[in-house]
Formats: C-alpha cells, sequence, structure tokens
C-alpha cells in the first residue's frame, strides 16, 4: 500500500512551480494531496499534527526560501512550527509518520522534482 501524502504548499512559492510541472507532463500520483496556504506561516502544529492523525504518513511544507517570502518570515514560522510537531511526534514515541519543510524558490522546476522525488 502507498503512503498517504499531504503537501501544505504557499500559493505564492510554490503553488507556481506546481502549475509549471504540468509543462513538463508530470503529474502528482493518487496518494498526494494538494492543499493550499496563503502562506504557509499560517499553518499551524495542530493542522500537523491532525493530519497525521487522520492517516496521513507523510506531511510536507512547501514554503518560499528565506528571501522569497512575499510576507517576509512566513517561511520561517513554518519551519518553527514544524519542528515543533517533530519534536511532539518524537516525544510521545510515534515515529510512524514524516513531518518536514522544504524552502522553494519561486519557478524552480527542478528543486521541486527532487523533492518529489524523494517522497
Amino acid at each position: 500500500m502507498t503512503a498517504k501524502i499531504l503537501i501544505y504548499q504557499c500559493s505564492y512559492c510554490s503553488y507556481l512551480t506546481f502549475d509549471l510541472l504540468s509543462q513538463y507532463k508530470i503529474s502528482l500520483p493518487d496518494n498526494i494531496v494538494l492543499t493550499d496556504l496563503p502562506c504557509t506561516g499560517t499553518i499551524s502544529v495542530n493542522m500537523l499534527l491532525e493530519a497525521v492523525e487522520n492517516g496521513f504518513e507523510k506531511v510536507f511544507v512547501l514554503g518560499g526560501t528565506g528571501n522569497d517570502c512575499r510576507f517576509l518570515k512566513g517561511s520561517q514560522r513554518a519551519q518553527k512550527r514544524v519542528e515543533e510537531a517533530v519534536k511532539i511526534l518524537k516525544e510521545i514515541g510515534y515515529d510512524r509518520a514524516t513531518i518536514a519543510f522544504y524552502g522553494l524558490k519561486p519557478g524552480d522546476v527542478d528543486s521541486l522534482k527532487n523533492i518529489l522525488s524523494t517522497i
């Protein structure tokens, strides 16, 4: 059985990059659910943990890199919240899920393809 994967993406940084994937004739597998956020800085620790609770084995947050964030520090906030969610899962001994943050420059299809290949 394939792992259920949830990807939260910044609607400014990574949305464009996912859109460009179609030009390369690359489509996402059926086990990946893509969810847009106005800014990854709006993600909460609860959202990440609820995704795991709802059966997602991998939860990824794709935001901008440090200088590309439209809202200045949204990606930094998201990274901290991902780290906190990972810490909580470790503390309770739950190791069947992966939660990670990836910074992506808008339009950087090669980096996105690399990220998707590791999923």
